[in-house]
């Protein structure tokens, strides 16, 4: 065993392509899935960085399964991030319009000037109001989904919310609890990259019994 393999896990992992590429009730592999897949995944490798994105799926994959979850939410995180600060992104960062929000905050420092607290608490209420037109990551979140034409569920949310317990040292969840949230940001991982690369119109649903395949643009189930 070496570092590398991390303890031979590595050599362990079960092949789940994000979307099919078999031909229906077969194990063949379907020409045209795969060349599409394929030649989406060549066309933005660079521009989705993705020899990046191949490496830190392999290290989320043999990771520790408490951490996993972590792991797809960070490499979700950073997707999100990227695609919103591109410079043709149409993806609003703010609540508000910024020529809205100056004029709000004009008003708001007049009105926290008079308010009879410590100069200090003035300054950091000031840099607060300065700041405070950014949406909040479940904001972006959500604006991010809806212009990649992606509808998250009940499951996706609540996968989403649990996403960092690991790693901020919160109340670990149980361990069927934990396989089930990290199944689904997985998921979630795969039908984003599916997307935008233009990999597929369907993936494949590996939280569901029978593993389903679904519209790329459907939710989970939650009744399955």
């Amino acid at each position: 065993m070496t570092p590398s393999t991390i303890s031979g896990r590595a050599w362990d992992i079960v092949s789940q392509p994000f979307s099919p590429i078999t031909s229906n009730g077969t194990n063949l592999l379907d020409s045209s899935l795969l060349q599409k897949m394929v030649a989406g995944f060549y066309k933005n490798y660079e521009l989705l960085d993705l020899q990046k994105f191949i490496f830190r799926l392999w290290y989320a994959e043999v990771s520790p399964p408490y951490m996993k979850a972590a792991y797809y939410g960070a490499m979700i995180e950073t997707i999100q991030k990227r695609e919103i600060e591109r410079s043709n992104s149409k993806i609003s960062h703010t609540i508000v319009e910024k020529a809205q929000y100056r004029r709000s905050m004009k008003v708001l420092a007049k009105y926290l000037q008079k308010q009879g607290i410590p100069p200090e608490a003035k300054d950091l209420f000031l840099k607060k109001i300065q700041n405070g037109n950014m949406a909040p990551q479940r904001t972006l979140a959500e604006r991010f989904y809806s212009s990649l034409g992606l509808t998250l569920g009940v499951l996706e949310n609540g996968a989403w919310d649990k996403r960092n317990n690991a790693a901020h040292g919160n109340e670990e969840l149980s361990v069927i609890e934990s396989i089930r949230s990290t199944k689904i940001l997985r998921i979630i991982l795969g039908r984003v990259i599916i997307k935008l690369t233009e990999g597929s119109e369907k993936y494949i649903d590996y939280y569901t019994f029978g593993h389903p395949v679904r519209d790329l643009r459907e939710p989970i189930v939650e009744s399955d």
